[in-house]
């Protein structure tokens, strides 16, 4: 019994040595090389992939791999054609060095921040990263040279343990936009799940009315039932014309995707239509946590007024779409779960800093894994692979239905069962 996780190292006795040092209690059984040799990258590799496969003091306490030398190699390759093709949505940017880091005097690589985030309005004049060796903060001047960078001696930002302040609330008296943060304009009600999808539903096989769960059945809205069924459901916070243009597109884009599935129909989804659909996916998101009220509410503010901006998603947002069979919960179903991830050496957050939805309309079913850290976890879908169809990232031509089909339960049970997996 054994697990496998990808590595870049120039050679295999370094990638045993860098595994080792993050996790000197697991043994290791094997390192194999991982060939990228076919994926179109736009520039070389640093250092070679390598699959090391390990063996964990307590396996019980893992869940382990059927093929780790498999696994560890479609990890790598799934990283690598995403930066080959789709390097927008990447977490980190660009890589610069070698270059001694003036805290401490070490020779680096740092990691600069994406494009997406270097050109966004109001990012500033500075670049900020982390010395790897050291973890000092340092900053340099985005025009200056390569080997500029300094020592960041501001004070860190005071982490908050408070609950996070609803995203509707302006710089003034009056209820702002959660989105564009305007306070002069209407905020108006937004359908959470769009009432032309009713034209291509079947008849209730089921209950009429959504609920909203977390952990442990705890609800997390004020009402147990949303009063009425799930198509009439409307949620105050976006303003009128948010509302009327491009959450509009968003819906115009979607609309001839989302058809063909909702009516029980099988798709092949391009890399740019599962995009759409991550967007479309993104925003049913925002609003449902909109409908939260004041509780349980981990997207920050400042995500909303991201997605306005740019139509970006969370950087680690990872999305999902199944099939359902309407066994349960009927025509909609909405769950969520709140995550404590703790980054290795820390202590566990205080407060919740990721999250796991899943909603689904008529036979279409969406899982959204989703955190705001720079350099956080991917999810671990090993158990319920056979029920989902990745779109997010896009690697490739995705298909739908995947091949298990969710029963009454199934969205919970699939929720239930993903596990943290690997950092990048």
């Amino acid at each position: 019994m054994a697990r496998g996780i990808s590595i870049g190292a120039n050679t295999a006795d370094e990638a045993r040595e860098l595994f080792l040092a993050e996790a000197p209690d697991r043994t290791v059984i094997a390192c194999e090389p991982i060939d990228l040799s076919d994926i179109p990258l736009r520039q070389p590799l640093d250092k070679p992939e390598w699959a090391v496969v390990f063996e964990d003091p307590d396996p019980s306490q893992f869940i382990q791999d059927a093929d780790p030398v498999a696994k560890a190699t479609q990890q790598a390759r799934d990283l690598w054609m995403t930066m080959a093709t789709d390097h927008e949505q990447l977490s980190i940017g660009t890589r610069e060095g070698d270059f001694t880091c003036p805290a401490c005097g070490k020779q680096v690589m740092l990691e600069l921040p994406p494009d997406r985030v270097l050109r966004r309005p109001g990012f500033g004049p500075f670049i900020y990263s982390r010395c790897p060796e050291c973890d000092a903060r340092l900053l340099r001047h985005k025009n200056g040279p390569r080997d500029s960078w300094q020592v960041d001696t501001r004070p860190p930002r005071p982490v908050s343990t408070s609950e996070p302040e609803p995203p509707g609330k302006g710089l003034g008296p009056r209820r702002a936009c959660i989105f564009c943060g305007a306070e002069g304009g209407k905020i108006s009600k937004e359908h959470l799940w769009s009432k032309w999808m009713r034209d291509h539903v079947e008849a209730s096989s089921g209950g009429t009315s959504s609920r909203i769960r977390s952990t442990g059945g705890i609800k997390v809205a004020s009402r147990n039932d949303w009063p009425s069924a799930g198509f009439d459901r409307e949620i105050s916070g976006p303003c009128k014309r948010c509302n009327e243009s491009w959450m509009e597109a968003l819906e115009d884009e979607a609309r001839p995707l989302l058809i063909p599935m909702l009516q029980n129909q099988e798709v092949k989804l391009h890399p740019e239509e599962q995009r759409i659909l991550a967007r479309w996916a993104t925003l049913k998101m925002l609003i449902a946590q909109e409908g939260h009220g004041n509780v349980k509410r981990v997207i920050p503010p400042n995500r909303y007024r991201l997605f306005y901006v740019d139509r970006k998603l969370p950087v680690g947002a990872q999305i999902w779409i199944g099939r359902y069979n309407g066994g349960g919960s009927w025509p909609t179903n909405y769950q969520y779960r709140e995550l404590f991830i703790t980054m290795h050496g820390q202590e566990e957050p205080s407060m919740p800093n990721a999250y796991l939805v899943g909603f689904t309309i008529g036979y279409v079913a969406f899982i959204y894994w989703g955190h705001e850290m720079s350099r956080g976890p991917v999810a671990n879908t090993k158990q319920v692979e056979s029920y989902l169809t990745q779109i997010w990232p896009a690697t490739g031509v995705a298909a739908w239905p995947p091949p298990a089909l969710m029963e009454a339960d199934g969205l919970s049970l699939v929720l239930d069962r993903f596990l943290q997996g690997r950092w990048i």
